[in-house]
């Protein structure tokens, strides 16, 4: 994984922090009766002194929470599909977390037409999320229900038909344990191109062979335990970057080079 270069001491971002006297009265002045009760009984030297300490407590709050970029804790996700690892990894920034077997189209890579049976080579994002038993209070997730649950372009719909391979009940995505994320392949820079097809996802499957998981139509399968863990661990808009080959990916993201497991 990458590394984060080592820098010197930093000094004071020029203009984020307000000056502190005239911020520690406004923030003294916040509470009312407060600025009296405080330097009552102190002389003006005493209250340049409160007023300077309340000062550089109330820029600092105001530093952290409104007046420079900080980081919430949670850097993004991003997954990663390497078909000749037949592996997918969930990236936090720079850091793997989990990495997991997975399976791609029977055709092979490089998908461009309806029915070559290949998975989309490019960056694509999780549009929609569907499920059984996941985590579906968070928004952009929903239930599947058996017989009236579908993708047809792309979208997830609920109605009494659809698509015959798209039945999002049934054991090809899982049973029981169906777990779907769509991706929204075709991307407007695959439909410049005139590709097409739909509904490419990331699914569960427990159509499996002497308990191997077999090549897709197009989709990126994975075992039901997997793709339910990958499903309650991301969330719509997550980008999903799909290649051949690890070295594909190492211009754009070199911290790949390290993240063998």
């Amino acid at each position: 994984m990458g590394r984060r270069a080592k820098g010197g001491r930093r000094g004071r971002p020029s203009g984020c922090f307000p000056d502190p006297l005239k911020t520690g009265r406004d923030f003294l002045g916040l509470f009312p009766g407060g600025e009296w009760h405080i330097v009552s009984g102190y002389d003006h030297v005493h209250y340049l002194k409160i007023s300077r300490v309340a000062g550089r407590f109330a820029a600092l709050l105001l530093f952290i929470l409104f007046l420079c970029p900080v980081s919430n804790g949670e850097e993004g996700k991003i997954i990663f599909v390497i078909d000749d690892e037949k592996r997918l990894y969930i990236y936090e920034g720079e850091r793997l977390k989990f990495d997991f077997p997975c399976e791609t189209g029977i055709g092979g890579m490089g998908k461009t037409r309806e029915g070559d049976r290949k998975t989309p080579v490019g960056r694509y994002m999780i549009i929609w999320m569907a499920s059984k038993r996941g985590d579906n209070e968070r928004e952009g997730t929903q239930k599947i229900i058996d017989g009236i649950t579908w993708c047809e372009d792309s979208k997830i719909y609920y109605g009494p038909e659809g698509p015959a391979d798209e039945r999002l009940w049934t054991d090809a995505y899982g049973g029981d344990d169906a777990a779907v994320m769509g991706l929204d392949y075709p991307n407007e820079a695959d439909k410049g191109r005139g590709y097409t097809g739909d509904c490419i996802e990331i699914h569960a499957t427990k159509r499996l062979k002497n308990g191997r998981l077999t090549p897709s139509g197009g989709c990126i399968k994975m075992f039901c335990e997997d793709a339910l863990f990958l499903y309650n661990h991301v969330e719509v808009n997550t980008p999903v970057v799909i290649a051949r080959t690890r070295g594909d990916l190492l211009s754009e993201y070199p911290f790949l080079r390290e993240a063998r497991r």
